[in-house]
């Protein structure tokens, strides 16, 4: 997954300025809004604007800093969720010549229709296939009387192997930050047997500002049994999806 190439001048670069980055006028301090669970690799490759993908044991390898409250907030759900499979997805991106940002990612959020026929590989089968093959707003509303716009979604979307999956999608915005969440309505099933309870997974993609550069940031798990027979084929199943959404977004922004 991680085939990295890096020109010697540029690692070089990179790994005498491993807590901040300046180019251009920009700036980014690693350790404002990283911990030490973000690996020096994985810092290279945050500062030269590639995605950062990690599959976590348990909520104690986050590696965002709860710096704020509304990040608080959001991290204290999920470590409430108690996510037995779990990853996180990172990018940053200069705020320069992307001010519009967040409008962006918006759109690509609420445009649930467009979910459908996202590209994903199945490591299992070794094919890649569609990872939603149906996605559809069931409902929605909208509130902009606050200080962030809010939209509510309830969608519908079919992914083999589990089937139908009825989520509530929530998404929070201003000019400075964007919140998106995703719970699942209903029971997820695995060959008939009810392998997620309801509300028991979550997906959350949180950007936001810091110094110069717009954090993206993705996180998935759930909260589910690990049974013998079932359980490397779930985590895989799970993990790569989530990885393969937050990867869409974050993708979709083009070369920003």
């Amino acid at each position: 997954m991680k085939n990295i190439l890096i020109k010697t001048l540029t690692f070089l670069l990179v790994f005498f300025s491993l807590s901040s980055v300046h180019a251009d006028n920009y700036t980014f301090d690693v350790d404002k809004v990283f911990n030490q669970n973000l690996t020096q690799s994985e810092r290279q490759e945050l500062l030269q604007g590639k995605i950062v993908i990690r599959k976590l044991s348990n909520c104690s390898e986050i590696s965002l800093n709860p710096s704020e409250n509304s990040l608080n907030l959001f991290l204290n759900k999920f470590i409430n969720l108690k996510p037995t499979y779990i990853a996180e997805i990172v990018r940053i991106i200069p705020v320069k010549e992307n001010e519009d940002l967040i409008s962006k990612i918006q759109s690509i959020l609420t445009d649930i229709p467009s979910y459908k026929g996202i590209p994903y590989y199945s490591e299992r089968n070794e094919y890649w296939v569609d990872l939603y093959s149906e996605a559809k707003i069931l409902s929605q509303s909208s509130d902009n009387s606050g200080i962030y716009a809010e939209s509510n979604l309830k969608s519908y979307f079919y992914m083999k192997p589990f089937g139908d999956i009825f989520s509530d999608i929530k998404v929070l915005n201003n000019k400075e930050m964007l919140f998106y969440e995703n719970i699942n309505a209903e029971d997820i099933k695995y060959d008939n047997f009810t392998c997620i309870k309801k509300q028991k997974m979550i997906s959350t993609i949180y950007v936001f500002k810091s110094d110069d550069y717009w954090i993206l940031y993705g996180i998935g798990g759930a909260n589910a049994p690990r049974i013998p027979f079932l359980n490397k084929r779930i985590e895989v199943s799970f993990i790569n999806r989530i990885k393969t959404f937050c990867n869409y977004v974050f993708s979709k922004l083009g070369s920003v």
